[in-house]
């Protein structure tokens, strides 16, 4: 695993095409977006709902474009500590973007397209 705070030195990346990079504030992963002899020569930050488990990306599609939390729990069958665990997952992840001022009951989230 690379970290955000160290630089890789020529040659040491790792042999697979996606992996982990973590930093200060969070992880999260890149792809390889080309290889010049035998070095990489930039990444791309991967999102979308394929990075989500299935059980969650079950609860994404059966979600209206605009949705609130209470909307993700009647989804789900889930409690609110794991809908909130979700949500983060899926605003890290770029499937969905969060509204409102925090700890308000207007909060909405939309859903991402294109990700």
């Amino acid at each position: 695993m690379l970290s955000g705070d160290a630089i890789a030195e020529p040659g040491t990346c790792p042999q697979s095409t996606t992996f982990v990079v973590s930093g200060r504030s969070r992880a999260f992963l890149r792809q390889r977006s080309g290889i010049f002899e035998g070095e990489a020569v930039g990444y791309r930050h991967l999102v979308g709902v394929d990075l989500l488990p299935a059980d969650q990306r079950n609860v994404v599609a059966k979600l209206p474009d605009e949705f609130k939390f209470t909307d993700v729990r009647k989804a789900s069958g889930k409690g609110p500590k794991t809908v909130a665990e979700w949500l983060r997952g899926w605003k890290g992840a770029g499937v969905v973007e969060k509204h409102g001022q925090a700890k308000s009951k207007n909060v909405r989230y939309v859903k991402l397209r294109g990700k």
